[in-house]
C-alpha cells in the first residue's frame, strides 16, 4: 500500500478478538476514521445489537471493560478530586457523597456500566441481555482511529 500510494504509512494499533462461545463483531464509523470490534459471548448472537455496540463504543470511548480494570491509581487519584471538593462538609455526609461519586465514575468508565447509546435509561450490559438472552457477557472491546479521532 505504501508503494502504491506513495504515502509513509504506519501500523500504530492491532488487535486479534476470537469468541468459539459466541460471536466478534465490528463497526466503521461513516467518516472512516473511527472503528469498533468487540467479542460477546451468547447463544443467540445479534447482528444488529453487535453493531450498536461497536457504534457505541466509537462514539461514548468507554476506559474500561470491568471495574477490575481500572488501575488502582486512576481510582485513587478519582476519590482525591472527590475528597477536595467535599472540604468543609459533615463526615457523614462525605461517606455518602464519596460513595455515589465513584459510582458515577465507574459508571462513566466501565462499559457495560456505561448509559446505552440507543435507550440511556438502560445500561449496556441490560441492553446486550435484552437482545441476546441472559447470561451474554461482553468479552472484549477495542476503539480504532486514525490521528487520534
Amino acid at each position: 500500500l505504501i508503494g502504491k500510494l506513495g504515502e509513509n504509512i504506519q501500523i500504530a494499533d492491532v488487535a486479534y478478538l476470537s469468541n468459539p462461545s459466541g460471536a466478534v463483531g465490528a463497526y466503521i464509523h461513516h467518516d472512516e476514521k473511527k472503528g469498533g470490534f468487540i467479542s460477546v459471548t451468547t447463544d443467540k448472537p445479534d447482528e444488529g445489537a453487535m453493531k450498536d455496540l461497536c457504534m457505541h463504543i466509537v462514539v461514548f470511548n468507554p476506559g474500561a471493560l470491568n471495574r477490575d480494570s481500572i488501575s488502582a491509581e486512576s481510582v485513587e487519584r478519582e476519590k482525591e478530586v472527590i475528597k477536595e471538593g467535599l472540604k468543609g462538609k459533615p463526615e457523614d455526609i462525605q461517606e455518602r457523597i464519596m460513595t455515589g461519586q465513584l459510582e458515577k465514575f465507574f459508571a462513566a468508565q466501565v462499559i457495560t456500566e456505561q448509559p446505552w447509546i440507543k435507550d440511556d435509561k438502560s445500561t449496556v450490559q441490560k441492553a446486550l441481555e435484552a437482545s441476546m438472552g441472559a447470561g451474554t457477557k461482553l468479552e472484549g472491546f477495542r476503539r480504532f482511529a486514525i490521528g487520534g479521532a
